[in-house]
């Protein structure tokens, strides 16, 4: 065992025990709490009922932790060692400033993203919101901020007209 290997540390035992547990989880989700609690009717103007959305993210956090749980113990059984952090040896893991600055961000962004929403719909709210996080990610290249802020929330709100029959909120105007 490499020094490198002696300071990082051995979190399989912690991987094991949370994807057990988010397993368990999901499972019980799945079979018990969303059958019991979610209603089955499908809503009038849309053609999916009401545990689509729930049953699918149960679904999918079930998978992931059953993936996470099994590479964990084959790794263990095989004898590989702990999955390897693409950490580097200087960074700063704590929570400052910075961070809790870039939280309190995320959180107003989203509360006003929630209020356009409701006023100006999907498409408008979400160019928006596409627009901001471009800005604030380093892009400055307008017309590529103008097609990608424009062209996915026009684009996925097709998508979901045409192929799962959802109408997200429009533009207060057109109604």
């Amino acid at each position: 065992m490499s020094d490198d290997d002696k300071e990082r540390p051995d979190l399989s035992t912690f991987n094991l025990v949370a994807a057990s547990v988010m397993t368990l989880f999901g499972v019980f989700a799945l079979a018990f709490l969303i059958p019991d609690h979610v209603p089955a009717s499908a809503a009038d103007d849309q053609g999916l009922g009401a545990r689509f959305m729930p049953t699918l993210a149960v679904g999918a956090l079930t998978l992931l932790t059953c993936m996470l749980g099994l590479n964990v113990f084959i790794r263990r059984v095989r004898g590989l060692g702990p999955i390897r952090e693409d950490n580097e040896d200087n960074d700063d893991q704590g929570f400052h400033g910075k961070e809790a600055l870039n939280t309190l961000a995320m959180l107003l962004g989203s509360a006003l993203y929630v209020a356009l929403l409701s006023t100006m719909g999907f498409v408008v709210s979400s160019a928006i919101g596409l627009a901001a996080c471009l800005l604030l990610g380093g892009v400055r290249n307008w017309l590529l901020i103008a097609v990608l802020s424009l062209g996915i929330p026009l684009a996925l709100s097709q998508i979901l007209w045409w192929g799962l029959t959802i109408q997200l909120p429009p533009f207060q105007l057109f109604d």
